[in-house]
């Protein structure tokens, strides 16, 4: 499998997001990448799609959270002692 790194694929999701008022959309998304089981990041992404999807504003973020997200998480596949 392929690992993408989470700190640049936030970066990149990031650089996609209005500057004003995005706090709780900030955290949401660092909630999915906080995640220490692959199930749990899967359910808290899709409960910030549930919160934020709707919002044109983010559209190309959110674009570039779906196609990147599972290459993102592939860390979490693997024992807990790989994962730093």
């Amino acid at each position: 499998t392929w690992q993408r790194c989470t700190v640049h694929f936030k970066r990149n999701i990031f650089n996609h997001l209005p500057k004003k008022d995005m706090d709780d959309v900030k955290i949401g998304l660092k909630r999915i990448f906080d995640a220490v089981k692959v199930e749990d990041a899967r359910e808290f992404k899709e409960e910030f799609l549930l919160s934020f999807g709707e919002n044109p504003k983010l559209q190309k973020a959110i674009e570039t959270l779906e196609e990147g997200f599972e290459d993102a998480i592939q860390y979490l596949n693997q024992p807990s002692k790989y994962h730093v």
